[in-house]
């Protein structure tokens, strides 16, 4: 899975013992293969015409070598892993809907209570996603057993609140809303690092929000606005307008 190549660069506007970074990356450490090619040129203060890659400029911070490598083997970490932690859960996400709609075609009522608890895993598994690179977890094993748990961890305290189902929405909707944003007004390490997130070493994306957590936003946005405006009636002209605006 190590797939990530060194690269040094000696020369004017890159300070010594400073870490590489480029505006196509926008993280220290990490620099694209076609940054290369802009960033000699630069060196010469020459400029080229269609390239791909932005010039490289170096960032001091301190710590810098412990950070490298700890940034190094967390990305790599998530490209190995990825696949057995994505794939079971798109497996489960298919055998739940799958299940669930067979139960709902031979209205067997009596087992609807025991779907919604899966059926609730399934919202919550990028919320727990989201959060599982603050425990560091080093093995496939070891990752899968705090995603299990924190997943059901979670699915519990929400179900703390079944009673009321369109407040447990608003409070779902809303947790997995403010993290996110909260992530992307900070340093969005979360995102960075989250395995439903995207993934350096691939090439897809280096900052901001990816495809599939802007999904999730899109989709919990959607079930916190649905679901306040049926809770709140009586403030519902003010939740449409918060609504629009945070859309």
């Amino acid at each position: 899975g190590e797939r990530l190549a060194p690269v040094l660069v000696k020369g004017p506007g890159i300070p010594r013992g400073s870490l590489l970074t480029s505006d196509s990356t926008r993280r220290a450490g990490l620099v694209l293969n076609t940054d290369v090619s802009a960033t000699v040129l630069g060196l010469f203060d020459l400029s080229g015409t269609g390239l791909e890659g932005q010039a490289a400029e170096g960032e001091l911070m301190p710590e810098r070598m412990g950070y490298l490598f700890g940034e190094r083997d967390r990305i790599v970490n998530t490209y190995v892993q990825r696949p057995g932690v994505l794939y079971p859960y798109v497996s489960y996400q298919v055998i739940v809907l799958i299940l669930s709609l067979i139960l709902l075609f031979l209205r067997a009522k009596t087992f609807f209570p025991w779907m919604r608890p899966l059926l609730l895993g399934i919202c919550i598994a990028p919320l727990a996603l989201l959060v599982l690179p603050l425990f560091g977890a080093s093995s496939l094993a070891e990752t899968r057993l705090i995603l299990v748990s924190l997943t059901v961890a979670l699915a519990l305290a929400f179900l703390s609140i079944r009673s009321d189902l369109l407040l447990m929405f608003v409070c779902l909707g809303g947790a997995v809303n403010l993290l996110l944003v909260g992530q992307l007004i900070i340093n969005s390490w979360l995102l960075k690092h989250s395995f439903l997130s995207y993934d350096p070493i691939m090439g897809a994306r280096f900052y901001g929000i990816g495809n599939e957590y802007m999904g999730v936003f899109v989709g919990t946005a959607i079930l916190l606005a649905a679901s306040a405006v049926q809770r709140f009636p009586q403030q519902r002209r003010l939740l449409l307008y918060l609504g629009t605006g945070w859309f």
